[in-house]
């Protein structure tokens, strides 16, 4: 079965092999800002802890007085212009403008974001109009169309155990392609033999609950013995493990498709049903809220409250090496 799989995947493999290639000899350009550029990337699709980790980042580097913005894709978004998401005052919270990731970013990291399909296109316009001290750039180990000073991968048990390129599984380049990162980021201590002697450091679980919050953002201390939950992130199981740890009960589950659109009709349906299991809170993640806001009222009318299960991201292991890694690469 492997065997048939890598034969299938072949052309994909030797396409990304190609592409790497021209990168690694200089025939494909490479832009440069004057701001030192971090990536936070990965090399499968969704589900490593990108966005908490960036906010980690952006934490620690804010600790050091250092001048960030951060800069991402926009998902659904066609043309080529670029996007601000925040100056690190205002926010545009359209996520169909803007996207669902890079909303979270500003609203958590309080620091300017720019958001463009081609993101080399958004490092430049941040460099030259912003001016910071750093450029992190949010899923961008793939895009080696901008040059970087510090790569960071973050790299999941499910990688690894099931190393196929797409569409088979969910990697976007071979596993062995880690080799081109800096240092690698591990969820837990999930790492096999062929990373042994890299420079490597551990984060906790993708869904580490920080606390629960209502719709306005303050701690709840009654937490409800039942729920219905709702997210569309890549991996919608581990957020219901999450919220099982705390001993509530999960009713029901409305599970979408990772960077999905809500709509007026989801949201009735999801009301309906609420109402008919006779259940009064419903659970989403921080990713989900930027774009249930809108819908707030729906809940209230209907005396239901939304509930946010907040995420965040713990070195566990490793950490003096993470930093030791970042500070050489920005000093």
């Amino acid at each position: 079965m492997k065997f048939i799989i890598n034969i299938l995947t072949l052309p994909f493999y030797l396409a990304i092999y190609l592409r790497n290639y021209l990168f690694d000899i200089g025939l494909i350009k490479q832009h440069k800002t004057k701001a030192k550029v971090i990536s936070v990337g990965n090399l499968s699709v969704g589900g490593t802890g990108k966005t908490p980790f960036t906010i980690w980042l952006v934490d620690y580097l804010k600790s050091l007085n250092k001048s960030i913005v951060v800069i991402g894709r926009p998902y659904k978004r066609d043309n080529e212009s670029s996007v601000i998401v925040s100056d690190g005052n205002l926010i545009n919270e359209d996520t169909e403008v803007s996207g669902d990731e890079m909303v979270l970013i500003a609203q958590k990291a309080n620091v300017p974001v720019v958001a463009n399909k081609r993101k080399w296109k958004a490092a430049l316009k941040a460099d030259k109009e912003l001016n910071p001290d750093i450029i992190i750039v949010d899923d961008g180990f793939q895009h080696r169309y901008l040059m970087r000073d510090l790569d960071i991968v973050l790299i999941t048990k499910e990688s690894i155990k099931r190393p196929y390129l797409l569409p088979f599984g969910r990697l976007r380049e071979p596993l062995t392609n880690f080799k081109r990162a800096h240092i690698i980021g591990f969820k837990n201590e999930d790492f096999s033999e062929e990373f042994v002697g890299l420079n490597k450091f551990f984060i906790s679980k993708e869904v580490n609950n920080k606390s629960i919050l209502d719709s306005n953002g303050t701690v709840i201390d009654d937490i409800p013995e039942k729920i219905a939950l709702v997210s569309s992130i890549a991996n919608n199981k581990s957020f219901h493990y999450s919220v099982k740890e705390y001993g509530i009960e999960v009713i029901k589950s409305f599970d979408f498709s990772d960077h999905y659109s809500y709509g007026e009709s989801d949201i009735e349906r999801i009301i309906s049903v609420m109402k008919n299991k006779d259940i009064c809170h419903l659970g989403t993640t921080s990713k989900d809220f930027v774009k249930l806001k809108s819908f707030i009222s729906y809940f209230y009318n209907n005396d239901l409250k939304l509930l946010v299960f907040e995420r965040e991201t713990k070195i566990i292991q490793n950490l003096e090496l993470l930093k030791k890694a970042i500070n050489e690469s920005i000093n």
